[in-house]
């Protein structure tokens, strides 16, 4: 926390910032523990370390080491500024947002997205869409190609293209434009 305030208050002495202007706080995971709670594996990159801007939760590297796991960091800071997004102060926390207000198109599929999670993904509860939600988000145990046989087997559409993003808002668009949508157990 003190880091944040040192460098927030530093930022104004600067017109322009850099990542070396960012409080950065580097974290050992342990990635055996996401396997034990029943994710896969193969689709979660297997990291020992994650650097992360102090603030900001979605400016991170991942690594087998910090240093590994810095220059990942690097990297996404710097696409992110070559993207032409604005760089939040140092020092502050930056809030995450999901998706642009404007664009909502998940909210068009709330039967559809239900009866997916229910048939396809096995997953029973309460959950939340956004228009970025990946079928990886969720504890998958099937592999990708299982996932693309159960959607044509239940919806007749074919999302071979679209598994290895999984993002849930393009599958449903899908199911309903060129499959069938049928919603019965």
């Amino acid at each position: 926390m003190i880091r944040q305030k040192v460098k927030y208050l530093l930022s104004f002495l600067k017109p322009t910032w850099g990542l070396q202007d960012y409080p950065i706080r580097y974290v050992h995971q342990k990635p055996d523990r996401m396997a034990e709670i029943g994710f896969r594996m193969d689709r979660w990159e297997k990291s020992s370390w994650r650097a992360q801007v102090e603030g900001w939760p979605l400016m991170f590297g991942l690594g087998e080491s910090k240093q590994e796991a810095r220059q990942q960091l690097e990297s996404n800071f710097r696409e992110f500024k070559e993207g032409g997004n604005p760089l939040p102060r140092p020092g502050t926390r930056v809030k995450m947002t999901f998706g642009e207000p404007e664009i909502d198109r998940i909210v068009h599929y709330d039967s559809l997205a239900s009866h997916f999670m229910s048939h396809i993904l096995k997953f029973e509860g309460g959950f939340w869409l956004s228009d970025r939600s990946s079928i990886w988000d969720f504890p998958v145990l099937d592999t990708p190609e299982e996932l693309v046989r159960k959607i044509a087997l239940r919806y007749s559409v074919d999302v071979a293209d679209l598994i290895e993003t999984g993002i849930l808002v393009d599958i449903f668009e899908r199911i309903t434009r060129d499959g069938n949508p049928r919603l019965s157990p």
